[in-house]
Protein backbone atom coordinates (compact mmCIF):
# COMPACT_ATOMS: atom_id res chain seq x y z
CA UNK A 1 0.00 0.00 0.00
CA UNK A 2 1.89 3.21 -1.10
CA UNK A 3 0.40 6.93 -1.32
CA UNK A 4 -0.91 7.56 -4.73
CA UNK A 5 -0.29 10.28 -7.14
CA UNK A 6 -2.01 13.66 -6.27
CA UNK A 7 -4.49 15.54 -8.82
CA UNK A 8 -4.31 17.53 -9.39
CA UNK A 9 -0.46 17.57 -10.08
CA UNK A 10 2.17 19.01 -11.79
CA UNK A 11 3.19 15.56 -12.68
CA UNK A 12 0.77 14.40 -14.50
CA UNK A 13 1.17 10.67 -13.66
CA UNK A 14 -2.02 9.97 -12.06
CA UNK A 15 -4.22 7.46 -13.45
CA UNK A 16 -8.01 6.73 -13.32
CA UNK A 17 -8.25 3.77 -10.69
CA UNK A 18 -5.62 6.44 -7.95
CA UNK A 19 -8.16 9.29 -9.07
CA UNK A 20 -11.11 7.20 -8.38
CA UNK A 21 -9.78 6.07 -4.88
CA UNK A 22 -8.67 10.34 -4.82
CA UNK A 23 -12.46 11.19 -5.24
CA UNK A 24 -13.76 8.55 -2.67
CA UNK A 25 -13.54 11.07 -0.16
CA UNK A 26 -16.07 13.22 -1.92
CA UNK A 27 -18.38 10.27 -1.45
CA UNK A 28 -20.34 8.49 1.80
CA UNK A 29 -18.29 5.54 3.02
CA UNK A 30 -18.48 3.15 5.49
CA UNK A 31 -15.85 2.43 8.31
CA UNK A 32 -13.94 0.39 6.07
CA UNK A 33 -13.54 3.19 3.64
CA UNK A 34 -16.28 1.70 0.78
CA UNK A 35 -17.49 4.26 -1.06
CA UNK A 36 -21.35 4.00 -1.03
CA UNK A 37 -22.64 3.49 -4.88
CA UNK A 38 -25.82 4.75 -5.07
CA UNK A 39 -28.31 7.10 -6.98
CA UNK A 40 -28.20 10.94 -5.78
CA UNK A 41 -31.53 12.21 -4.60
CA UNK A 42 -33.42 14.65 -7.20
CA UNK A 43 -37.15 13.38 -6.13
CA UNK A 44 -38.87 10.23 -4.77
CA UNK A 45 -40.27 9.26 -8.34
CA UNK A 46 -39.81 6.12 -10.06
CA UNK A 47 -36.74 6.17 -12.04
CA UNK A 48 -37.52 2.99 -13.99
CA UNK A 49 -41.15 2.63 -15.44
CA UNK A 50 -43.20 0.42 -17.72
CA UNK A 51 -43.98 0.85 -21.84
CA UNK A 52 -46.20 0.06 -23.48
CA UNK A 53 -43.80 -2.79 -25.57
CA UNK A 54 -41.23 -4.94 -24.16
CA UNK A 55 -39.03 -1.79 -23.00
CA UNK A 56 -39.02 0.20 -19.91
CA UNK A 57 -38.22 3.92 -19.38
CA UNK A 58 -35.13 5.11 -17.37
CA UNK A 59 -35.70 8.65 -16.37
CA UNK A 60 -32.60 11.08 -15.32
CA UNK A 61 -30.31 10.70 -12.48
CA UNK A 62 -27.19 11.30 -11.52
CA UNK A 63 -25.23 8.10 -9.40
CA UNK A 64 -22.08 6.85 -8.96
CA UNK A 65 -20.64 3.33 -9.66
CA UNK A 66 -17.95 2.23 -7.49
CA UNK A 67 -15.09 -0.15 -9.05
CA UNK A 68 -11.43 -0.49 -8.47
CA UNK A 69 -11.20 0.61 -4.89
CA UNK A 70 -13.13 4.34 -5.51
CA UNK A 71 -16.29 5.69 -7.47
CA UNK A 72 -17.19 6.51 -11.19
CA UNK A 73 -19.67 9.63 -11.08
CA UNK A 74 -21.93 8.87 -14.18
CA UNK A 75 -25.50 11.34 -15.42
CA UNK A 76 -28.37 10.20 -17.41
CA UNK A 77 -29.33 13.29 -19.19
CA UNK A 78 -32.86 12.25 -20.25
CA UNK A 79 -35.27 9.37 -20.53
CA UNK A 80 -33.75 6.56 -21.88
CA UNK A 81 -35.44 3.40 -23.50
CA UNK A 82 -34.13 -0.22 -22.61
CA UNK A 83 -35.17 -2.90 -24.68
CA UNK A 84 -36.42 -6.41 -22.30
CA UNK A 85 -36.35 -9.83 -23.30
CA UNK A 86 -39.69 -11.15 -24.26
CA UNK A 87 -41.45 -13.03 -22.06
CA UNK A 88 -41.16 -16.50 -20.78
CA UNK A 89 -42.81 -19.18 -22.25
CA UNK A 90 -43.78 -20.50 -18.71
CA UNK A 91 -43.20 -19.32 -14.88
CA UNK A 92 -41.92 -16.14 -14.64
CA UNK A 93 -38.62 -14.26 -14.38
CA UNK A 94 -36.52 -11.67 -12.23
CA UNK A 95 -34.38 -8.93 -14.43
CA UNK A 96 -32.40 -6.73 -12.98
CA UNK A 97 -32.07 -2.84 -14.69
CA UNK A 98 -28.22 -1.58 -13.87
CA UNK A 99 -25.94 0.87 -15.06
CA UNK A 100 -22.46 0.93 -15.79
CA UNK A 101 -19.01 2.20 -17.08
CA UNK A 102 -17.44 -0.20 -19.26
CA UNK A 103 -13.55 -0.70 -18.96
CA UNK A 104 -11.96 -2.43 -21.38
CA UNK A 105 -8.15 -2.24 -20.06
CA UNK A 106 -6.66 -3.84 -17.43
CA UNK A 107 -6.99 -4.81 -14.50
CA UNK A 108 -10.72 -4.84 -16.33
CA UNK A 109 -11.95 -6.83 -19.26
CA UNK A 110 -15.07 -5.22 -20.27
CA UNK A 111 -15.98 -5.06 -24.24
CA UNK A 112 -15.40 -1.32 -24.61
CA UNK A 113 -15.27 1.56 -22.65
CA UNK A 114 -19.31 2.80 -23.06
CA UNK A 115 -21.66 4.12 -20.37
CA UNK A 116 -24.61 1.82 -19.99
CA UNK A 117 -27.65 1.01 -18.86
CA UNK A 118 -28.46 -2.52 -19.12
CA UNK A 119 -30.26 -5.38 -18.14
CA UNK A 120 -29.40 -8.78 -16.33
CA UNK A 121 -31.88 -11.07 -17.66
CA UNK A 122 -32.79 -14.24 -14.76
CA UNK A 123 -33.43 -17.11 -15.41
CA UNK A 124 -37.30 -18.05 -15.56
CA UNK A 125 -38.90 -20.69 -12.72
CA UNK A 126 -41.81 -21.09 -10.38
CA UNK A 127 -39.73 -19.01 -8.16
CA UNK A 128 -37.30 -17.10 -10.10
CA UNK A 129 -34.72 -15.69 -8.40
CA UNK A 130 -32.85 -12.43 -8.78
CA UNK A 131 -29.81 -12.11 -11.25
CA UNK A 132 -26.40 -11.02 -10.09
CA UNK A 133 -25.49 -7.69 -12.14
CA UNK A 134 -22.07 -7.71 -13.91
CA UNK A 135 -18.63 -5.88 -11.13
CA UNK A 136 -18.86 -1.97 -11.06
CA UNK A 137 -22.88 -1.87 -11.99
CA UNK A 138 -25.41 -0.09 -9.84
CA UNK A 139 -28.69 -1.51 -9.41
CA UNK A 140 -31.90 0.90 -10.06
CA UNK A 141 -34.40 -1.62 -10.66
CA UNK A 142 -36.02 -5.15 -10.99
CA UNK A 143 -38.77 -6.24 -12.54
CA UNK A 144 -40.58 -9.42 -12.67
CA UNK A 145 -41.81 -10.98 -16.16
CA UNK A 146 -44.29 -13.55 -15.67
CA UNK A 147 -44.96 -15.81 -18.65
CA UNK A 148 -47.19 -14.85 -21.82
CA UNK A 149 -47.01 -10.79 -21.49
CA UNK A 150 -46.01 -8.52 -24.37
CA UNK A 151 -45.51 -5.27 -22.95
CA UNK A 152 -43.89 -4.50 -19.78
CA UNK A 153 -47.38 -2.28 -18.27
CA UNK A 154 -49.32 -5.34 -19.33
CA UNK A 155 -50.93 -6.80 -15.80
CA UNK A 156 -48.83 -9.37 -13.73
CA UNK A 157 -45.37 -7.18 -14.47
CA UNK A 158 -43.79 -5.50 -11.42
CA UNK A 159 -41.22 -2.96 -11.41
CA UNK A 160 -39.43 -2.50 -8.14
CA UNK A 161 -37.42 0.39 -7.92
CA UNK A 162 -34.58 -0.52 -5.94
CA UNK A 163 -31.90 1.83 -6.38
CA UNK A 164 -30.29 2.79 -3.07
CA UNK A 165 -29.11 6.38 -2.52
CA UNK A 166 -26.00 7.59 -1.82
CA UNK A 167 -24.43 10.96 -0.49
CA UNK A 168 -21.63 13.32 -0.61
CA UNK A 169 -19.57 12.97 2.84
CA UNK A 170 -21.47 14.37 5.67
CA UNK A 171 -24.19 14.97 3.52
CA UNK A 172 -27.69 13.50 4.66
CA UNK A 173 -28.44 10.25 3.43
CA UNK A 174 -31.61 9.36 2.02
CA UNK A 175 -33.60 5.99 3.24
CA UNK A 176 -36.78 4.74 2.44
CA UNK A 177 -37.44 3.37 5.62
CA UNK A 178 -36.46 1.90 8.34
CA UNK A 179 -35.86 -1.55 7.11
CA UNK A 180 -33.27 0.15 4.69
CA UNK A 181 -31.46 2.23 7.09
CA UNK A 182 -31.09 -0.85 9.59
CA UNK A 183 -29.67 -3.03 6.63
CA UNK A 184 -26.94 -0.11 6.30
CA UNK A 185 -22.91 -0.98 6.74
CA UNK A 186 -21.48 0.71 9.77
CA UNK A 187 -21.16 4.09 9.14
CA UNK A 188 -19.18 7.05 10.34
CA UNK A 189 -19.93 8.57 13.62
CA UNK A 190 -22.72 11.87 13.20
CA UNK A 191 -23.96 10.33 9.74
CA UNK A 192 -27.52 10.94 9.49
CA UNK A 193 -30.06 9.61 7.37
CA UNK A 194 -33.59 11.08 6.42
CA UNK A 195 -36.43 8.22 6.27
CA UNK A 196 -38.71 9.15 3.40
CA UNK A 197 -41.61 6.93 5.05
CA UNK A 198 -41.88 9.20 8.09
CA UNK A 199 -40.19 12.48 7.45
CA UNK A 200 -37.79 11.64 9.96
CA UNK A 201 -33.82 12.30 10.64
CA UNK A 202 -31.83 10.07 12.21
CA UNK A 203 -28.20 10.05 13.54
CA UNK A 204 -25.74 7.47 13.98
CA UNK A 205 -23.76 7.35 17.36
CA UNK A 206 -21.73 4.66 16.99
CA UNK A 207 -24.02 1.85 18.29
CA UNK A 208 -27.34 2.91 17.15
CA UNK A 209 -29.61 5.56 15.00
CA UNK A 210 -30.92 7.96 17.60
CA UNK A 211 -33.87 10.59 16.48
CA UNK A 212 -32.86 14.09 15.16
CA UNK A 213 -35.99 15.11 14.37
CA UNK A 214 -38.29 16.39 16.98
CA UNK A 215 -41.89 15.96 15.49
CA UNK A 216 -43.46 15.62 12.04
CA UNK A 217 -46.76 16.83 10.63
CA UNK A 218 -48.22 13.62 9.99
CA UNK A 219 -51.74 15.01 8.90
CA UNK A 220 -51.76 18.69 8.36
CA UNK A 221 -54.66 20.74 9.18
CA UNK A 222 -57.33 18.63 7.62
CA UNK A 223 -61.52 19.99 7.63
CA UNK A 224 -64.17 18.13 9.07
CA UNK A 225 -67.65 18.90 7.63
CA UNK A 226 -70.91 17.73 10.02
CA UNK A 227 -69.36 14.48 11.13
CA UNK A 228 -70.31 12.74 14.01
CA UNK A 229 -66.98 10.51 14.40
CA UNK A 230 -63.01 10.41 13.05
CA UNK A 231 -61.07 7.32 13.17
CA UNK A 232 -57.23 8.21 12.38
CA UNK A 233 -55.30 4.90 11.50
CA UNK A 234 -52.07 3.63 10.34
CA UNK A 235 -49.96 5.70 13.09
CA UNK A 236 -46.94 4.08 13.87
CA UNK A 237 -42.99 4.91 14.11
CA UNK A 238 -43.15 7.63 16.93
CA UNK A 239 -43.01 7.67 20.66
CA UNK A 240 -45.92 9.70 21.10
CA UNK A 241 -48.64 11.33 18.95
CA UNK A 242 -50.13 14.29 19.04
CA UNK A 243 -54.07 14.92 17.39
CA UNK A 244 -55.61 18.33 17.98
CA UNK A 245 -59.39 19.02 17.40
CA UNK A 246 -60.69 22.56 16.43
CA UNK A 247 -64.46 22.21 16.76
CA UNK A 248 -65.77 25.02 16.41
CA UNK A 249 -69.51 24.33 15.39
CA UNK A 250 -71.90 21.81 16.97
CA UNK A 251 -75.02 20.89 15.36
CA UNK A 252 -76.68 19.86 19.09
CA UNK A 253 -74.74 20.47 22.40
CA UNK A 254 -72.59 17.06 22.55
CA UNK A 255 -69.28 15.61 24.21
CA UNK A 256 -66.75 13.37 22.70
CA UNK A 257 -65.67 9.94 23.37
CA UNK A 258 -62.23 8.46 22.13
CA UNK A 259 -61.45 4.96 21.55
CA UNK A 260 -57.73 3.30 20.93
CA UNK A 261 -57.52 1.35 17.67
CA UNK A 262 -55.87 -1.48 16.12
CA UNK A 263 -55.79 -2.81 12.99
CA UNK A 264 -58.36 -0.43 11.94
CA UNK A 265 -61.18 -1.43 14.90
CA UNK A 266 -62.38 0.11 17.83
CA UNK A 267 -61.08 -1.74 20.90
CA UNK A 268 -63.81 -1.33 22.98
CA UNK A 269 -62.77 -3.11 26.50
CA UNK A 270 -63.28 -2.13 29.80
CA UNK A 271 -59.71 -0.63 30.23
CA UNK A 272 -60.11 2.79 30.12
CA UNK A 273 -58.88 4.38 33.05
CA UNK A 274 -58.86 8.32 33.38
CA UNK A 275 -58.95 11.17 35.74
CA UNK A 276 -59.96 14.94 35.08
CA UNK A 277 -60.09 18.18 36.42
CA UNK A 278 -62.65 20.80 35.18
CA UNK A 279 -62.79 24.20 35.83
CA UNK A 280 -65.29 27.10 35.15
CA UNK A 281 -65.16 30.45 36.14
CA UNK A 282 -65.13 30.12 40.00
CA UNK A 283 -65.33 26.64 40.66
CA UNK A 284 -63.38 23.49 40.22
CA UNK A 285 -64.67 19.81 39.87
CA UNK A 286 -62.68 16.48 39.81
CA UNK A 287 -63.58 13.13 39.20
CA UNK A 288 -62.21 9.85 38.30
CA UNK A 289 -63.36 6.44 36.37
CA UNK A 290 -61.40 3.14 36.09
CA UNK A 291 -62.26 0.20 33.74
CA UNK A 292 -64.57 2.28 30.98
CA UNK A 293 -65.28 0.91 27.50
CA UNK A 294 -63.71 4.63 26.12
CA UNK A 295 -62.56 8.18 27.80
CA UNK A 296 -65.04 10.40 28.57
CA UNK A 297 -64.51 13.99 28.01
CA UNK A 298 -67.58 15.64 28.89
CA UNK A 299 -66.49 19.39 27.20
CA UNK A 300 -69.09 20.90 29.42
CA UNK A 301 -72.11 20.25 26.73
CA UNK A 302 -70.43 23.08 24.60
CA UNK A 303 -70.79 23.86 21.19
CA UNK A 304 -67.13 25.62 20.29
CA UNK A 305 -64.53 22.93 21.59
CA UNK A 306 -61.01 22.73 21.19
CA UNK A 307 -59.09 19.30 22.34
CA UNK A 308 -55.44 18.02 22.41
CA UNK A 309 -55.21 14.45 22.81
CA UNK A 310 -51.74 13.58 23.70
CA UNK A 311 -50.66 9.55 23.80
CA UNK A 312 -47.46 8.01 24.62
CA UNK A 313 -46.56 3.90 24.03
CA UNK A 314 -49.24 3.53 21.83
CA UNK A 315 -47.52 1.27 19.23
CA UNK A 316 -45.29 -0.84 21.93
CA UNK A 317 -47.21 -3.91 23.77
CA UNK A 318 -47.73 -2.13 27.30
CA UNK A 319 -49.93 0.07 28.48
CA UNK A 320 -50.91 3.52 26.52
CA UNK A 321 -50.57 6.76 28.65
CA UNK A 322 -51.76 10.29 27.84
CA UNK A 323 -53.26 13.41 28.19
CA UNK A 324 -56.41 15.14 26.90
CA UNK A 325 -56.94 19.13 27.06
CA UNK A 326 -60.20 21.03 26.38
CA UNK A 327 -61.29 24.21 26.04
CA UNK A 328 -65.07 24.67 25.46
CA UNK A 329 -67.38 27.97 25.05
CA UNK A 330 -70.30 28.82 23.27
CA UNK A 331 -71.78 32.66 22.65
CA UNK A 332 -73.98 32.17 26.32
CA UNK A 333 -71.06 30.76 28.68
CA UNK A 334 -67.57 31.42 29.57
CA UNK A 335 -65.01 29.41 28.69
CA UNK A 336 -64.47 26.01 30.42
CA UNK A 337 -61.50 23.96 30.95
CA UNK A 338 -61.00 20.23 31.17
CA UNK A 339 -57.92 18.53 31.74
CA UNK A 340 -57.47 14.28 31.69
CA UNK A 341 -55.19 12.14 32.85
CA UNK A 342 -55.32 9.10 30.59
CA UNK A 343 -54.17 4.90 30.91
CA UNK A 344 -54.97 2.06 28.45
CA UNK A 345 -54.36 -0.37 30.67
CA UNK A 346 -54.21 -3.39 28.75
CA UNK A 347 -50.32 -4.22 27.47
CA UNK A 348 -51.11 -4.14 23.84
CA UNK A 349 -50.30 -1.95 20.76
CA UNK A 350 -52.79 0.16 18.77
CA UNK A 351 -51.98 2.55 15.57
CA UNK A 352 -55.15 4.33 15.76
CA UNK A 353 -57.70 6.51 17.85
CA UNK A 354 -61.43 7.22 17.06
CA UNK A 355 -63.71 9.83 18.38
CA UNK A 356 -67.26 9.95 18.41
CA UNK A 357 -69.51 12.87 18.84
CA UNK A 358 -72.63 11.22 21.67
CA UNK A 359 -75.33 12.63 19.48
CA UNK A 360 -75.50 15.35 16.47
CA UNK A 361 -72.27 16.31 14.84
CA UNK A 362 -69.23 18.49 14.61
CA UNK A 363 -67.44 20.85 11.75
CA UNK A 364 -64.01 22.14 12.34
CA UNK A 365 -60.31 20.74 11.47
CA UNK A 366 -57.83 17.98 12.84
CA UNK A 367 -54.22 17.38 12.60
CA UNK A 368 -51.61 15.00 13.62
CA UNK A 369 -47.94 14.94 14.75
CA UNK A 370 -45.71 12.17 15.38
CA UNK A 371 -42.68 13.43 17.98
CA UNK A 372 -39.83 11.21 19.13
CA UNK A 373 -38.68 8.06 17.65
CA UNK A 374 -40.55 4.90 19.06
Amino acid sequence: MTLGDGFPAVSGTVDSTELRKALAGLILRDTSGNARAGVFPRHTSALVSSKASMAVDVAAFEGVTVRGGGPIFMANDGTVSVSVDAAPVSNSRIDVVYFKQNESASPYSDANNLPVIAIAKGTAGAVPVKPTIPPGATELATILIPSGVSATNAGGVVITQTFQYTALTGALLWVRNSTERGALPTLPVGTTTLQLDTSMSYRWSGSAWISATDSVTLVPWTALTTVSSLNIDSLTGFGQYEIILDLPTSSVANMITTKLRASGAADSSAAYDFQYVLGAVTSVVGDAALAQTSWFATTGNRADKFLTLRLTGLNESQRTIGHLDITTADASANILMQQLRLRHRTASAFNGVGFTVTTGTVTGRYMVRGIGPN
